[in-house]
């Protein structure tokens, strides 16, 4: 794991829940988190780059293997997320194909409302089958 991503772990409230083929987590990043550095000075919001990585580890947790961003469709960022908010992530495995690709929706909540939703196309990184 990256640095970026133990500290996105650590601010994991409680744990990855998974059921079937869905998976639901919250996140909640302190004022202090690293990934808010420089993004805005004065008005922090979650990037959405790390908005994907938070959905990428909550499709990690569900599939069970390390897996690599192959890309990422239907990407929209509606809400900003600022420091110390509870932020809902639910996943769903659409399909796995027979090339061994993972197609995942992801969407973020914040306070009940859509903050993020994005399609993650995942593979297998290698050494895993």
């Amino acid at each position: 794991m990256t640095p970026i991503e133990e500290s996105i772990a650590d601010s994991l409230v409680g744990t990855v829940t998974c059921e079937g083929t869905s998976a639901e987590a919250c996140y909640n990043f302190p004022k202090d988190f690293q990934g808010f550095d420089g993004h805005f000075p004065n008005y922090p919001i979650l990037p959405a780059m790390l908005q994907i990585m938070v959905g990428r580890l909550v499709c990690f947790a569900l599939s069970e293997v390390p897996l690599r961003v192959k890309s990422i469709s239907r990407a929209k960022f509606l809400q900003e997320i600022p420091p110390e908010t509870n932020v809902q992530v639910q996943v769903t495995c659409k399909e796995i194909s027979t090339d061994n690709v993972h197609k995942f929706a992801v969407t973020l909540f914040v306070n009940a409302a859509k903050a993020s939703t994005f399609s993650l196309f995942c593979v297998a990184e290698q050494g895993h089958a």
